[in-house]
């Protein structure tokens, strides 16, 4: 009996501390920014696979219409 409540104990600890690391390891909110910095910079500063370019209005102007 003593060994299951120590199996469940260990079980529990174990538990609240992994939830513990995974809260802190969230990432903090980002602003949009940031995120097109991140992300979108990769192929739209280049134009690569046909991205447009970010500051090309002529380019967005028929994708914007299809949104």
């Amino acid at each position: 009996m003593a060994k299951g409540l120590i199996a469940v104990l260990a079980i529990l600890v174990f538990g609240a501390l992994t939830t513990a690391r995974l809260v802190h390891a969230q990432a903090a909110e980002r602003c949009g920014q940031e995120i097109v910095r991140a992300q979108c910079s990769n192929c739209h500063d280049r134009g690569l696979h046909g991205a447009p370019r970010i500051d090309d209005r002529l380019a967005w102007t028929p994708r914007l219409k299809t949104a």
